[in-house]
């Protein structure tokens, strides 16, 4: 599929409006591997996905973030360009081990980016259960990490809150993947947006559902009637 129709495919899924995402996608001035032919190193993630985090983070505001594996910060940068575009004063939080993770993600945005240098999974496990609205996973691409993310995004999250895995559809680990997040029991939308080979999985954690409670059948009192007392003898 190619963006517009992923992005058509996305609002359908997540009931968001398809236009304002359309609208947002072309928004986004970033690019990424692309093939060797855009701003970032082998390894980062392709222009189209970052327009779909990009668009996604528009639409839905997220106020927390948090990424599990930064790189050179392809998808930081997307996700820090959106938040800059929402005027909020949401950062992301980005993990990476490497001493360098980051190192490409444009000075105009460094201020919507926390780098940290830690294992990222955890991290995930010491945050507040419902706290997260918005978690990016691109980091060894194993099972057990993805199995792992899975089991944490659904107490991390808040209701509602989304979940973005890079690499969901490669060739090489993209079977790891998908495995490892339904093993996690979680049931992810895929989505391979030409020209990557990459693809995404993006799952939304149920919104807290409003309980109606049925009104209770009121009882009806049958009037009593008044017994007439029968006049007593003089």
């Amino acid at each position: 599929m190619n963006l517009q129709q992923a992005l058509t495919r996305i609002a359908k899924d997540f009931q968001l409006d398809a236009d304002k995402l359309q609208k947002f996608a072309a928004e986004d001035e970033y690019t990424g591997w692309d093939n060797g032919e855009g701003q970032f190193p082998i390894g980062s993630l392709w222009q189209v996905e970052g327009q779909v985090l990009y668009a996604l983070i528009r639409a839905t505001e997220p106020k927390t973030l948090m990424e599990i594996g930064t790189h050179y910060g392809a998808s930081t940068t997307h996700i820090a360009a959106a938040l800059d575009k929402n005027r909020l004063t949401a950062k992301v939080t980005s993990i990476d081990k490497r001493e360098d993770a980051g190192s490409m993600i444009p000075k105009v945005l460094q201020r919507r980016v926390e780098i940290k240098n830690a294992d990222g999974i955890n991290v995930l496990k010491r945050a507040k259960n419902n706290s997260i609205d918005f978690i990016y996973e691109d980091s060894d691409h194993s099972y057990e990490t993805c199995q792992q993310v899975a089991e944490l995004a659904q107490k991390k999250l808040k209701p509602g809150g989304f979940l973005v895995v890079h690499d969901a559809k490669h060739f090489l680990v993209g079977q790891d993947i998908r495995n490892g997040l339904l093993a996690g029991h979680i049931v992810p939308e895929f989505y391979l947006i030409a020209p990557s080979d990459c693809g995404l999985a993006i799952w939304q954690k149920p919104p807290v559902e409003t309980v109606v409670e049925e009104e209770k059948p009121v009882k009806t009192v049958k009037p009593v009637k008044a017994v007439k007392k029968k006049d007593s003898a003089e």
